[in-house]
């Protein structure tokens, strides 16, 4: 079974290859390591943003090629444009997109024959650019793919055999790890990367980041070092675009009002793969919202909260327009607690959110509208399967604590140790890289049932 490993360390590699697995292709997270890999045939991760390794292929598939382009070239200028948006330059047409589409698909095409790659194995639900190609094209091939996403729960990841499948798939009888509750649950450690910015905050660093940029020109180093130069310019944007985010105009915002029925819709962080890959065709969050409304009751509200660390960026004015359009939405200030909305609603909707497993351990029921993995969690109603009864089900729901532990200890069985994204490292005291690349090997045994 000749398998392809994507988004991996080395040492990860290796270990597979100390187990006899058959590797003939790897796409690295980190370019010196790819670099010295030999008798597998290698790329790192960032070469394939731009196809500098594409290639044409004559025996590429009509049949297979048409199926792949309608899956998922909406989904590859969507990923393509989430990077444009920060320090990558833009592409300069719709064509520009197409060709990078043309030349992904025909480079994987050409990789899956000529390694015979029978199992691709993402280290991450794909979400970054010609990845997402790799893993349809393996669908309408036959080739079989395993897809992992980091948990937050310290030292472990999901497992699905598919994006869809995230939440679903089972790969064993028992479980090594408990999946457990907190009734006062905190706010994710990645929130702490937030910055609030105010009025001083901006003008100071405004200030500081053009003076920057006005050094580079008078020395000329946006000559020489053109890279540094664009991304000063990256920042101002940045800057500028979390300020006018956090300082939205008073009137976009509704009260609080006590004892008012409603269901809470925390929105999304945008783009994040968890939205615009797992949330389908909900990465349109104010679609999961306008038909949520169509069938509440009408008596019924919906609350919704903006991310904090959302920015400008997929919040344009075109945004507040439509949002205000959709009958009994509140738009509620960041002054307001999430937790409060929790335990103030009748419920929570979200298309992924972490705000829905928040809910759960609270005691509240949740709408999910997209593959969350604790989509089959007591008290979960996925909207794709029958928005009506998802609906109805929320609103009659009677929470049991007993239930939602046993599907808790079912949902244990979808989880193995291993840190796959080092940004959840800082949850682990003693992390070592050694240490890992082992234990995520170990599990990849498990998960491929060769161990």
């Amino acid at each position: 079974m000749s398998i392809a490993l994507v988004g991996f360390r080395k040492n990860v590699l290796e270990h597979l290859l100390e187990y006899n697995f058959d590797i003939s292709y790897f796409i690295g997270s980190e370019k010196k390591e790819t670099a010295s890999i030999d008798d597998i045939e290698s790329v790192y991760y960032d070469d394939l943003f731009w196809m500098k390794r594409a290639e044409f292929s004559s025996s590429l598939n009509l049949d297979v090629a048409n199926k792949v382009r309608s899956a998922c070239y909406h989904l590859f200028i969507r990923t393509h444009y989430r990077h444009h948006s920060r320090s990558n330059p833009r592409a300069e047409s719709w064509l520009d997109f197409n060709n990078h589409f043309e030349s992904a698909l025909q480079y994987y095409w050409n990789v899956i024959e000529r390694n015979n790659i029978k199992t691709v194995i993402f280290s991450n639900i794909p979400h970054e650019a010609s990845l997402i190609i790799l893993y349809y094209l393996c669908m309408y091939l036959g080739v079989g793919t395993f897809v992992f996403l980091q948990s937050q729960f310290p030292g472990h990841f999901f497992a699905a055999k598919t994006i869809d499948g995230m939440g679903l798939d089972k790969f064993r009888e028992d479980a090594d790890f408990r999946i457990v509750m907190n009734k006062n649950p905190k706010p994710p450690y990645y929130m702490a990367w937030r910055v609030s910015v105010n009025r001083g905050y901006f003008y100071k660093n405004y200030f500081l980041i053009c003076t920057k940029i006005l050094l580079k020109i008078m020395s000329f180093s946006f000559i020489y070092n053109k890279n540094s130069f664009r991304k000063s310019f990256t920042k101002l944007r940045k800057l500028s675009s979390i300020y006018k985010q956090q300082n939205l105009p008073e009137s976009l915002y509704s009260k609080f009002e006590s004892g008012e029925k409603y269901i809470y819709f925390p929105l999304h962080l945008q783009p994040e793969m968890t939205t615009d890959i797992l949330g389908g065709k909900y990465c349109d969050q104010l679609l999961a919202i306008e038909e949520l409304v169509r069938i509440l009751p009408k008596d019924i509200f919906v609350y919704v909260k903006e991310n904090p660390k959302q920015t400008t960026y997929m919040r344009e004015e075109s945004f507040y327009q439509r949002l205000s359009l959709i009958n009994r939405v509140k738009y509620m200030s960041m002054d307001v607690s999430s937790y409060d909305l929790i335990d103030g609603s009748q419920g929570v909707a979200t298309i992924t959110g972490t705000a829905g497993w928040e809910a759960l351990q609270m005691g509240k029921p949740v709408i999910v509208f997209g593959a969350a993995w604790y989509r089959e969690l007591s008290g979960v109603f996925d909207w794709n399967k029958d928005a009506e009864k998802a609906v109805s089900g929320l609103l009659m729901f009677e929470h049991n604590n007993d239930a939602l532990e046993q599907s808790l200890w079912e949902k244990s069985k979808q989880i193995f140790p291993g840190v796959l994204d080092e940004n959840y490292k800082v949850l682990l005291e003693d992390f070592d890289h050694l240490k890992n690349a082992k234990i995520v090997a170990e599990s990849i045994q498990k998960i491929l049932g060769q161990k």
